[in-house]
């Protein structure tokens, strides 16, 4: 007990390796916590053996001292690394150090229950019920805390850097390959790659929730984020937002990214993703003149269906629409499992998207 109430004055939330090379899945306080609820853990079924009420209050006494450390360690540590907008320890408390605490404390709560109290006892027992509901309660908080935090930190990078007017109207060109933009570059550097470098300390339980509260809320904020300043895209413009978008995907294949390919095949299943395609097809759905974009070789962040056919006027019809997404995807992202219907396919803030349209001469859904 003494060791995790030092410890917890100061640890700084770090993994550190173990004697075998491996690394540990959560920080020094959280292991130290784990070893005190262990033995709590074991002291309580011998009172109930014992049939006596002997030490109970020192038994119990300890349990609620232990669990009420737990949640205040959890609670203010957390708070620290929010307000300072660190996401790689915030990652490790919400989702190294929390799902090991938390399966202590159940089983802390589970032997109390077991135990037949003396009067005096009881009061403690509902005080360690009461503590418990609460480390239940920062369990659901501490994850969607995380997401908070990246969404307010992924607003803030792309509020001073994502450029606007010319950058997005530019003109059909023929030439090298896209490139992500600097300010994806730059969004991608600061927030997902630090992130990324802490999942890979997780457990693999817990890598795709990390990521999913992550990634997920990443693009979620950038896509926002252009809805609400109502940016205009010309087909090029459109074209560039998607090898933008694209940067992500090319992050979580690289080998960079530290993770198993099942865990980067279950964070590119997230529906953002699928919500971030269905916004560049209502941006390509813009009329021009035939406009062949030939390119001397395909990249990763180039769109090869479009690098092989005419870019030609579609109606604003959802047929059209979902028939030029699939021409346009379905070569990259082949399906493996079931076709979507048209109501799951689009957006449903598909009239938002085609608003942003710099070229949109008909008035069907705009």
């Amino acid at each position: 007990m003494c060791r995790a109430l030092s410890s917890a004055l100061t640890d700084k939330c770090v993994t550190s390796c173990l004697d075998d090379g491996a690394r540990q899945t959560h920080s020094r306080t959280s292991a130290a916590i784990v070893t005190v609820c262990q033995e709590l853990s074991q002291l309580l079924p011998a009172l109930r053996s014992a049939g006596t009420f002997s030490g109970q209050r020192g038994v119990l006494g300890r349990c609620v001292a232990s669990l009420q450390l737990c949640d205040l360690w959890l609670r203010s540590r957390s708070q620290v690394y929010a307000s300072s907008g660190s996401l790689s320890h915030l990652l490790l408390i919400s989702h190294g150090d929390l799902p090991v605490i938390k399966e202590q404390i159940r089983g802390v709560a589970s032997a109390a229950d077991h135990v037949e109290w003396c009067p005096v006892s009881r009061r403690l027992w509902i005080r360690l019920q009461n503590t418990a509901e609460s480390l239940e309660d920062a369990a659901l908080c501490l994850p969607r805390l995380l997401g908070a935090v990246c969404a307010r930190r992924t607003q803030d990078i792309f509020r001073h850097m994502m450029p606007v007017g010319r950058h997005w109207r530019g003109k059909v060109e023929s030439g090298p390959d896209l490139v992500p933009s600097e300010y994806a570059r730059a969004a991608v550097n600061a927030v997902l790659v630090p992130l990324l470098q802490a999942v890979g300390a997780l457990s693999p339980e817990e890598q795709v929730p990390a990521l999913s509260a992550t990634v997920g809320v990443f693009m979620e904020a950038w896509m926002e984020h252009i809805l609400r300043e109502k940016l205009r895209f010309s087909l090029q413009g459109a074209l560039q937002l998607r090898c933008d978008f694209e940067s992500v995907r090319e992050l979580l294949k690289s080998q960079e990214c530290g993770v198993s390919p099942e865990v980067v095949q279950a964070t590119l299943s997230l529906p953002v993703f699928q919500q971030a395609d269905n916004a560049i097809v209502c941006l390509l759905q813009q009329p021009s003149r035939k406009a062949y974009l030939q390119s001397r070789g395909c990249s990763v962040f180039c769109c090869p269906p479009l690098c092989r056919t005419t870019v030609e006027s579609v109606s604003d019809s959802l047929q059209s629409l979902d028939s030029l997404g699939r021409r346009l995807w379905s070569h990259s992202y082949p399906a493996h499992g079931p076709r979507h219907s048209h109501d799951s396919y689009l957006p449903h803030n598909q009239r938002q998207w085609l608003s942003l349209r710099l070229h949109k001469s008909w008035t069907g859904l705009s």
